[in-house]
Order: structure tokens, then C-alpha cells, then sequence
């Protein structure tokens, strides 16, 4: 609740998407995807599972209660790995 809060006062809540383009687009030069992997649950509490790509290769997963809540928790999930140096060699 408390993030949600920030976000409406719009501040202090990440958009984790927008910080992981950021990062694909410096280190990579590109945009990662979404693709939705499959829903779970009943029609009235379906889960969404999806998956960040960049460059055609999974970076993570997430799920949610939304398309937007399950890409939102894919790219919190893929940002140490966007984050990190890229390898030297």
C-alpha cells in the first residue's frame, strides 16, 4: 500500500519497467520484450506469468494479477542482471 501511495504522490515507487529499458537500452542498445508465458487460476483470480527478453534471450520472470502487475515484477526480477558490468570477455 505504501508504494502505491508514493506512486500517486509520484514519488518514491519504482517503475521497474522504465529502470529496466534504461538499462537495456545503455548497455545493450536495445528494448527488452514481454511476453506472456501463460495465466494460471480461475477465470475470477487468474495469475499472469511472464517473461523479459532482450536480444532474443529470457532474462526473467514474473507474475501477477495483471498483464502490467506480471511485466512490472519480470523487470524488478531482471534488473541485477541489467545492472551488472557487462562481461569483460
Amino acid at each position: 500500500l505504501g508504494d502505491r501511495l508514493a506512486a500517486a504522490r509520484g514519488g518514491g515507487a519504482a517503475d521497474f519497467k522504465s529502470r529496466a529499458q534504461q538499462l537495456a537500452q545503455r548497455f545493450a542498445g536495445e528494448t527488452p520484450t514481454y511476453a506472456l508465458l501463460r495465466t494460471e487460476g480461475p477465470e475470477h483470480d487468474l495469475r499472469f506469468h511472464v517473461e523479459i527478453r532482450l536480444g532474443g534471450r529470457a532474462l526473467a520472470e514474473g507474475e501477477g494479477r495483471s498483464k502490467a502487475d506480471a511485466e512490472q515484477a519480470a523487470a524488478k526480477n531482471a534488473l541485477p542482471l541489467l545492472a551488472a558490468p557487462p562481461d569483460a570477455g
